[in-house]
């Protein structure tokens, strides 16, 4: 199994516990995804936050679009139809 492969399976090697207790800076980027998932949800085991984490992406890039498109300035075409592309997703 590739390097990339097998970190997106597991992309982490920390505890639950030691995730949670890991300064923000020094996570990588799914351990960025998943700490505030375990935070928001304390019943969640980390292997239950990794086999969800790419809904959580997901569900993470549509709050995001919507907050950008909340913004007081126009989005161009080409971003209202990637904008509308998301959220019909």
């Amino acid at each position: 199994m590739k390097e990339s492969e097998r970190s997106r399976q597991n992309p982490t090697d920390k505890t639950r516990e030691e995730l949670l207790k890991t300064p923000w800076e020094e996570l990588n980027s799914w351990e960025k995804i998943l700490q505030p998932t375990l935070e928001r949800n304390p019943d969640m085991t980390l292997k239950e936050a990794i086999d969800s984490k790419d809904m959580i992406v997901h569900e993470e890039a549509i709050k995001f679009v919507k907050r950008l498109m909340a913004m007081p300035y126009d989005l161009s075409k080409v971003g209202q139809s990637f904008v509308t592309f998301l959220l019909k997703k």
